[in-house]
């Protein structure tokens, strides 16, 4: 990986020629910095706002009070455990504040190996 990011940015390395010649990775690396920035602003905007959590809270005791009774709220239990199993996952990352830290800790390589994609062979 070294080698493959000294030829992207060396001219002179002969894999250069056969690899990035004709390639400009300007714009890939601008659209990463907008998405790592929008993330960002995200992250600033909800540890900044008390609003967000408190109205966060007032959501999660709803969910609750459906799920006591279902049938009063026109729902099905098994729609309510989906529900809850996605508000985990949005309050561990998106309203804790955390989606910055969860972007950069992810393991990539094990995570193409898990998808099974070609580029977890590379």
């Amino acid at each position: 990986m070294v080698l493959q990011l000294h030829s992207m940015i060396n001219k002179k390395c002969p894999q250069w020629k056969g690899l990035f010649r004709y390639a400009d990775f300007t714009a890939f690396f601008d659209l990463i910095g907008r998405a790592l920035r929008a993330v960002y602003v995200i992250d600033c905007i909800v540890t900044n706002n008390g609003f967000i959590g408190a109205h966060w809270d007032a959501y999660k005791k709803l969910v609750r009070l459906a799920k006591n009774e279902p049938e009063k709220f026109g729902l099905k239990a098994m729609s309510l455990k989906k529900l809850e199993k996605v508000m985990g996952r949005y309050e561990n990352t998106i309203i804790s504040g955390n989606c910055m830290v969860t972007i950069t800790e992810i393991t990539y390589d094990e995570t193409l190996e898990k998808m099974n994609s070609p580029l977890g062979r590379i």
